[in-house]
Parts: structure tokens; sequence; C-alpha cells
């Protein structure tokens, strides 16, 4: 088939899931969503625009729009399990127990504390302090602060600990693999083998090692994956059965996809695409109210990604290198992609099916969507590697920045899966046989995943900075002080094999100053005397110090280190007297 043939069958003779159905949205329907995202976008607008009042105003419609979304999506799920359950399948729960190995096993402790997502949490602490939460706002130059709002949910209800900052990361990847079950088998519905090909493909999402690795670091660089699940679910159950709720939703996790990792852009870029795609061909098709609604989805999820990337610095830019040097760096990156070695991005049992899957699209089997969406592989691959962005990293470690093709990828291989079931007739039992077999594949190469990257072993005990941040917030309570208290911490410990502690105070004592060792202790500021806690060595003079208004406490902690004997600090704790 032809690249002008295929195009032709895209826009006129192959059906979508929708059609299939005869499930048509109503001219209201279609009349209610034009008029909600069109007034959305002129918000976005004003609220990069019009200052803190229309920011306000658009990030409380933010969040109603993502509550209605995000309970659409789960409503979507449930459904699915429960139409299962019917017929006696559990193929829906396959990837919700490998997201819950995967992104909340052993996360206890202050042990393995990530600094820099440490530092997103807090950022995201501190715009709570604003009236638009920091909707229009950025971290670290180029990260949207809106999408941090949701890592800091599991906090509000869980408490300002390790275990909430670390599920704050995990728990919208964990949701995306089931939302992403919940797209294809909706999409997919009318396919007897749909249920199981679904949960097989959204759970072995789990199985690529790069992925894992960076979830179990519970930072921002997974937000693009994960979200990116989240708008391709959306984006497959708004063409299973358009409505008003699904193309809200649809349009709200792209949206939300444009303020995740930078990466993410380039999905968005994809979506956006796919969506322009299928407005052609209703117009086309003179379905008019269908393409509308299309039409402002298309709208407002330009609007919040164009808005997002022009409050960021240029920071895509290529290294300066030649032309040769760049190709030989993406040459190395496609072959870490597809390699079967232990510096892997595919899993390794998966590499030859991923490939397989990769040329069917190519091949022009699948459509000109999964065509698109394969070639679009390789400029993301090629902007990893070759892109400065802040840090301009090497590779392997550069590809993390590449993560955001594994939704796609999974997406074009559970197309194949199901071109491939779909022709194999009466033997159909062989792969009702099979796909259990597929089922202990992905199992045993999640589980070598896993013990490549040390990924589920019980969390090491705090070391070092870490051990005296843990010991310090266990002394918190006694003295009535909280991690949000208005306070001073200093550092003044002087031994070179404690790494200063005060990055991994962030967050979990986010309402404290933080003073490195070099800085003299501020004065109290104009809402009177603050709690001050100094942390040192036994033998520092600051401990023989007195604050005028403030009352001293002197405590000892002892600090775990790495292959060398406990290291005896103290604690000097400065209280106003009237506490």
């Amino acid at each position: 088939m032809t690249i002008i043939a295929t195009i032709k069958s895209s826009f006129t003779k192959r059906a979508l899931p929708y059609e299939e159905s005869q499930h048509v949205p109503s001219k209201r329907a279609a009349r209610t969503t034009i008029s909600i995202l069109a007034a959305l976008s002129v918000l976005e607008v004003l609220a990069f625009v019009g200052g803190s009042v229309f920011s306000t105003i658009a990030v409380y419609c933010w969040i109603l729009l993502g509550l209605v979304s995000f309970g659409f999506l789960v409503q979507r799920y449930v459904g699915c399990l429960l139409h299962d359950a019917k017929q006696l399948s559990l193929w829906g729960l396959v990837p919700l127990l490998a997201s819950v190995i995967a992104c909340f096993a052993y996360i206890k402790g202050y042990g393995f504390l990530n600094t820099e997502s440490l530092s997103e949490l807090q950022h995201s602490l501190e715009q709570l302090q604003r009236s638009d939460l920091g909707y229009t706002q950025m971290f670290w130059v180029s990260y949207p602060s809106r999408s941090l709002l949701l890592s800091l949910l599991p906090s509000t209800w869980m408490g300002i600990t390790p275990e909430a900052y670390r599920v704050g990361f995990s728990f919208p990847l964990m949701l995306g693999a089931v939302f992403f079950y919940s797209g294809l088998r909706l999409s997919h519905e009318r396919h007897p083998l749909s249920a199981a090909i679904s949960g097989l493909v959204a759970a072995s999402i789990f199985a690529f090692p790069m992925l894992v690795e960076f979830t179990r670091t519970f930072e921002m660089a997974t937000s693009s994956t994960s979200y990116g699940l989240w708008a391709i679910a959306a984006l497959l159950l708004f063409v299973s059965r358009p409505s008003s709720v699904s193309a809200l939703t649809c349009a709200w996790a792209i949206g939300l996809l444009g303020a995740s990792f930078t990466s993410g852009l380039a999905l968005v870029a994809l979506l956006l695409f796919a969506l322009t795609a299928w407005l052609i061909r209703t117009l086309i098709q003179r379905d008019y109210a269908l393409a509308g609604m299309i039409a402002s989805v298309l709208l407002y999820s330009s609007v919040v990604t164009i808005a997002l990337y022009l409050q960021q610095p240029r920071m895509l830019r290529s290294q300066p290198i030649t032309f040769a040097e760049m190709w030989g760096k993406f040459i190395d990156g496609l072959t870490i992609v597809t390699s079967f070695g232990k510096t892997a991005f595919f899993p390794f049992l998966l590499v030859i099916p991923l490939i397989m899957s990769a040329v069917f699209a190519l091949a022009l089997r699948a459509g000109l969507i999964p065509f698109v969406a394969v070639a679009w592989c390789f400029p993301v691959v090629w902007s990893a590697v070759n892109m400065q962005g802040k840090i301009a990293p090497l590779l392997p470690f550069c590809l993390y920045r590449a993560l955001v093709i594994i939704p796609v990828i999974s997406y074009v291989f559970a197309l194949f899966l199901f071109w491939l079931t779909a022709r194999c007739g009466r033997a159909t039992i062989v792969w009702r046989l099979a796909l259990p077999v597929c089922a202990v594949a992905i199992v045993v190469t999640s589980n070598e995943t896993y013990r490549r990257h040390r990924a589920l072993e019980p969390n090491r005990p705090a070391w070092g900075r870490e051990s005296v941040v843990e010991e310090v917030t266990k002394l918190l309570p006694e003295y009535n002080l909280q991690p949000g208290t208005r306070g001073i911490l200093v550092n003044r410990i002087d031994d070179p094999s404690i790494e200063t502690f005060l990055p991994c105070a962030q967050y979990l004592m986010y309402g404290w100053r933080r003073v490195p060792i070099q800085e003299q202790i501020p004065p109290s500021d104009a809402q009177g005397p603050q709690p001050i806690i100094i942390v040192t060595t036994k033998d520092n003079q600051a401990l023989s110090q007195e604050v005028p208004g403030l009352t001293k406490s002197i405590r000892s902690i002892s600090v775990t280190r790495h292959e060398r004997p406990p290291l005896e600090l103290a604690v000097a704790i400065f209280l106003p007297e009237s506490r």
C-alpha cells in the first residue's frame, strides 16, 4: 500500500472505533464542548498576560476540569474491570498489579533521597502561598509549576514524609498504565482478545529498564511518560465515544502533558497531529458537530502548550558539535534503544517484537497515524542525544529524555498484536494459550530489569546528610515544631565526611530557611524571633552562643555513615521564650 493510498484510506475508508459502534455526539454536546474550551482558551491567555486575577480564576477552572477528567478516566477503567469480570476476565488487573510493584515497593525511609525531586516539591509548596498556586510559574527555568501540584497531592493526606514525596512522583505512572489499558480496551472492544492484549501491553510498560530505573528515583523526569499515557488514553477514549466529557478530558490531559517534563512537548505535537488528521476526516465526511468538538480540543491544547512554551527560555538547542558527531551519537543512541545488552532501553525479551511492531507500522499496515508515530520516534531520539538542555548529558544517561517514546511504541505494539491475532481465524485458541506465556515472559523481563537495577531491594538506611535530616526531623515534635514552621536551619558541620545536609532538608523541612556553613544567621524578621536549629560537631563554638529572646536546648544525635563509624553531632535548638 502506497503512502497516498494509506492517507486516502485514513481519511475516507478506514473505520474509527466510534464509527463502528455508531456512537456520534449530539449537536448540543458539541456546542457545550466548544463553548467551554473556547472560554478556557481565552482564560489561559489572560492568565499569562493579564495578571494574578485571571491566573487565579484559571487555576481553579483547571482544577475543576482536572477533577472531571480524572473522574471520567477512573470511571472508564472501573467500567472495563466490571465488564471483564462478568466474563471471568482479570486482565485489567495485570497493569494495576505491575504498577503497584514497580512504583510503591520499598518507599519508606530517608535513604536515597533525591534532592532534585525534593526541590521540586519544595517549589510547589512555596507556590501554594500564591493566590494562583503558581499556575503560570516555572521551576528551574523550564519546568511548569502546575504539573508539580499533582505530585504534591499525596502530601496533603500522608503528611510531609519520605513516603509521600515518593508516592507523589509514582502515582501518575501507575494511573497512566491503568488509563492506558482502558483506552486500548475500549478502542478495540470488538476484538475477542481486547482485554488480554490491552492488559499485557499496559503491564509491559514496567519492563522497560530505563523507565523503571528513573521511576525508582522518584522525580519529574518520568512525568512526560506518565502524563503521555494519560493523554493517549484520553484521546483513545475520545475516539471511541465522542462526548463532551471525553473531549474535555482529552483537552485537559494533553494540556497536562504540555506542562510535564520538557520532552512531553514532542508527544503533544504528535497528538495534535493526530487530532488534526481526525478533524480533516470529519470535515471531509461533513460531520460538522464532531469537527467542532475536535477543533475546540485542538484549540485549547495548542493554546496551553504554546503559552507554556513561550514562558521557557530556549532550551531546545543543539550541542556545538559537527553534524557528523551528531549523527554518530544518534546511531549510538538507536543502538542502545534496540540493544539486548546490560545497558538497554527496550526490555530484552521484547526487543524483537517491538522492532517487528515498528516495521509493521512503517510498512503502512496500520494506517497513517501509527506510521507517523514510529517515524516520530527517530527525531525524539536524535533530540535526546544531541540537544543541550540544561546539563547536556552523555550517552546512555541522556536517553532518559527519550522515555516519552515508550507510550507511543507500546501503542504501536498493541496495534500489531490486534492485527496479528485478528488474522489467526480458527487458531484463536492458540493465542488464548500463548497469551499467558507472553505474560510470563513480561514477568521474567521485569524481574531481570529490577534485578539489574536493584529496584525492588529494601531501601538502604540513611547515610551522611540523609541521616542528619532524619535525626533532626525526629526532634521537631519534641519541641512543638513542624516541617512548615517559619524557622532557620543552620549547617555548622565542618567534618568533610558529611556533605551539606541542607538540600535534603528541602520539602521535609519546607518552612525553614536554610543557612549554609559559610553564611551568618540572619536577624529575626518583622514578625518576631524565629526558632533556630544549628547542627554542628560537638566541639564547635556555635554551641556556646546565645540568641537574645530565645532559649537554648542542646541535643546529641548519632549520624550513620557508609562503611565508617557513626559520627556524633550536636543540635542546638533555640526557641522563642513564649514557647
